[in-house]
């Protein structure tokens, strides 16, 4: 049995296509991963040989997002300077993302100050 408190791998998930069944790779003894040519991951079925991207496509998380469905809106993203990697690698609410986006931007609202008032001096 795989002790995965050890392990500090993002966890990777495939859907297949025909019946939008989604697991975690790795679940099943027949799970492979590979890269191809260009550098690429790629998942295999060893059992039906099937793979993506013609069979199985990968996505986010468990509940099937990926690029065109991510749970935080334009909006949000814009707003908070988020992209599609905060919205599932981190396990914050919104307050907590805005707290840390306000000081992120008065600490470089600072140190813009400090460079000009260093140029200005010269």
């Amino acid at each position: 049995m795989i002790n995965f408190e050890y392990f500090c791998l993002p966890a990777l998930y495939v859907k297949d296509n025909s019946s939008d069944v989604i697991h975690m790779v790795g679940t099943d003894a027949h799970d492979r991963l590979y890269l191809d040519a260009h550098g690429n991951i790629q998942y295999s079925n060893l059992q039906n040989g099937g793979g993506t991207p013609d069979d199985y496509s990968f996505v986010l998380d468990e509940d099937g997002h990926n690029q065109s469905n991510l749970p935080f809106s334009k909006k949000e993203q814009e707003l908070y300077g988020l992209d599609e990697e905060d919205a599932f690698f981190t396990n914050m609410d919104m307050d907590t993302i805005n707290m840390l986006y306000l000081k992120k931007k008065s600490k470089a609202e600072k140190e813009m100050k400090d460079l000009i008032n260093i140029l200005n001096e010269r």
